[in-house]
């Protein structure tokens, strides 16, 4: 019966509708991988013992051998395993080597076997891991979570890419977007609040005791910088971020409409005031999204409130009659932008995957016969070099007596030779007198 319903629930899995069409999955192409003699062989558990010794005696990884652990990766047994040698690997020089395919299978691996929160860990900590997202694979996760309706980690994937400063092509640019204006309608945390452990019921307050003051010697005290990219940290700046970049890639009614959204979620005042005023009369402008960024002005507390946010609310109001406002639904001007962009990038898109999963395997196979070549000079020098330590010493031995006297001057000219000391008792030092003048020394007569 658990086999039926287990069945049942991979059938659910193949038969769920996405924006993007099942050959776009490229599965056949990716799974070939796994007939590669290379991955064949591997035993992932042994393979990945064996590194950890590697590490802990050379201190150090080769980015094959971590190409292969990311390929190989079916279940998720070894989930830890594989974040402590991508953490490791991240940690020495070997990380400028890492190939694309390991960032590709590390992504595509943890997307099937659907640990989004391990993923977005580590796409969100690249000083940490080094794992980047590439159009494909942005692609393929963005598809999967919008269409199981988990906005918050689409749009979390949507402000990595942000980051980047890199939406690929034109279905990234659209599920990205939709990704975001389904989130502003329901916003949450990117990360969950860490609840604090309740303290239990006590009858009697007692005192509190003052904490002591704890200095700490610095170095040098670093001004306070904020680079307003990688320093982001709110949820609502980072969407806004991410809405102004879309924006500068899309039509112009799109264009204007999120770029009016995107500067007041981040609030840059001032430039969503410019761009207002650069507006044309009659220029088309999506009112859905005028009234949403109008909604988050007059959102945003009184506290935090500045000339410039007032002007910018009163400058969209002042401007709306002027506009074109297109009164549809902007989700399905996002649902437009999406079945174009499948209809545009979907066939170059395939073509071009598949012919990298087949220029992945034949540069795996390449990097792994230099590694191998490598290794193996590397060996034979070793053994020249022992051969010819046992040469050297058998040389000596035949020769000794011919040689004694150049033996005996080499030992001579080894030996350390330490200045003598003195261990009895130290003398004073004279006690010379400044004013003593020395007499006169006359010549005496005879």
């Amino acid at each position: 019966m658990w086999k039926q319903l287990k069945n049942l629930q991979n059938l659910h899995k193949i038969c769920t509708r996405t924006y993007l069409s099942q050959a776009y999955q490229c599965t056949e192409a990716w799974n070939a991988r796994l007939n590669t003699p290379i991955l064949q062989k591997i035993n992932l558990e042994k393979y990945l013992f064996e590194l950890d010794q590697k590490f802990q005696q050379q201190g150090k990884f080769s980015c094959i051998d971590i190409d292969i652990c990311c390929n190989k990766l079916l279940d998720d047994t070894y989930i830890d395993e594989l974040f402590d040698i991508l953490h490791k690997l991240r940690m020495t020089m070997e990380t400028s080597n890492t190939a694309d395919s390991t960032h590709h299978a590390v992504v595509r691996n943890l997307i099937t076997m659907g640990k989004y929160e391990e993923l977005l860990q580590i796409l969100n900590d690249p000083l940490n891991f080094g794992i980047f997202l590439d159009t494909f694979s942005a692609n393929l996760l963005l598809d999967t979570l919008t269409e199981s309706q988990n906005f918050t980690f689409a749009t979390k994937v949507a402000t990595i890419l942000m980051l980047q400063e890199d939406f690929g092509n034109d279905i990234t640019k659209a599920l990205s977007l939709l990704a975001c204006w389904k989130y502003l309608q329901n916003p949450e945390p990117f990360e969950k609040p860490v609840e604090a452990p309740q303290a239990p019921a006590e009858t009697e307050v007692k005192p509190k005791k003052k904490p002591e003051e704890v200095k700490v010697r610095v170095k040098y005290v670093r001004n306070p910088f904020f680079d307003e990219h990688f320093d982001l940290r709110d949820p609502q700046q980072l969407v806004g971020k991410t809405l102004y970049y879309l924006g500068m890639h899309l039509p112009n009614s799109v264009a204007n409409s999120v770029q009016i959204l995107g500067l007041a979620l981040f609030g840059k005042f001032e430039k969503g005031l410019n761009l207002v005023s650069t507006l044309k009369d009659g220029q088309e402008i999506y009112s859905e999204v005028l009234v949403k960024s109008l909604e988050i002005l007059k959102g945003i507390e009184k506290a935090e409130e500045t000339p410039s946010l007032q002007e910018f609310a009163e400058a969209i109001e002042a401007k709306k009659p002027k506009l074109k406002l297109i009164e549809g639904n902007f989700e399905e001007e996002i649902q437009k932008m999406i079945t174009q962009g499948i209809a545009k990038c979907e066939k170059e898109d395939i073509a071009s995957q598949t012919q990298l999963y087949e220029k992945w395997c034949k540069d795996r196979d390449d990097s792994l016969n230099e590694e191998l070549l490598r290794l193996r000079r590397a060996q034979a020098l070793k053994d020249i070099e022992k051969a010819t330590k046992e040469m050297e010493t058998e040389e000596q031995k035949l020769w000794f007596f011919e040689n004694e006297d150049k033996i005996d001057l080499q030992i001579e000219g080894k030996k350390i030779y330490y200045p003598k000391r003195w261990f009895g008792k130290k003398k004073k030092p004279r006690v010379q007198d400044e004013g003593y003048v020395p007499p006169e020394i006359t010549a005496k007569r005879n």
